[in-house]
């Protein structure tokens, strides 16, 4: 599934896609919104996107392969941690980078 997929909230993929073409990312992104709204599934493409080895592009913005090695690796084990303790349907996501510090 890769971005082209994801339906709703057009102007918020828009934004987050364009943001990892410039390679300009602010160091925390929050995902708000009524529970069943795509916040937990488009902050895993994103960061899907943003750790990929052979990023693709659709509609001119980049977008993950889903085969590279980095892919395999994060579908293989658990790295997103969602806090479902929040109450007004925040949830904080932490998706640590496999880009090198």
């Amino acid at each position: 599934m890769g971005f082209s997929d994801f339906h709703g909230n057009s102007g918020t993929v828009r934004c987050l896609r364009e943001m990892v073409a410039r390679q300009r990312l602010p160091q925390a992104i929050i995902l708000a919104g009524p529970a069943g709204s795509g916040k937990y599934t488009l902050a895993l493409m994103l960061a899907r996107t943003i750790n990929c080895l052979e990023p693709t592009t659709t509609e001119g913005l980049p977008d993950f392969c889903g085969k590279c090695s980095n892919f395999r690796t994060a579908a293989g084990r658990e790295n997103v941690v969602c806090d479902s303790t929040l109450q007004n349907s925040f949830g904080v996501l932490l998706v640590p980078s496999l880009w090198p510090i």
